[in-house]
């Protein structure tokens, strides 16, 4: 993907394989929600621990979660973006807040 600017968010399922495809789509709505771009599955499938610890079929659901640092920081020197910084780490807290009713919503049905 040399050149190409990568999404906000990548989301990886280990290519469907890690989670419910409902849980997966869940949280990519509450991202795309605050206006972040996601993409799922790409540049990243999905590492060890998607892979290991990913067993929709006994209810244990991993998703791994990408944030692109251009989000919060200056790539080329390394340095926090403050504002940029308190902005995404209010949108973080959103999309898990829709992220937590979802599962507790999925655990009562």
């Amino acid at each position: 993907d040399a050149g190409e600017r990568r999404a906000d968010v990548v989301l990886s399922d280990f290519d469907g394989k890690s989670c419910r495809p409902d849980f997966l789509s869940s949280v990519s709505e509450a991202f795309k929600a605050e206006g972040l771009s996601v993409s799922v599955n790409w540049p990243y499938k999905g590492g060890k621990i998607t892979q290991r610890y990913g067993r929709p079929e006994l209810k244990h659901h991993t998703l791994q979660i990408e944030l692109n640092r251009a989000l919060y920081m200056n790539e080329q020197t390394r340095q926090m973006l403050h504002p940029e910084f308190e902005e995404l780490s209010q949108k973080l807290e959103r999309v898990l807040g829709k992220v937590a009713a979802f599962v507790d919503a999925a655990v009562k049905s």
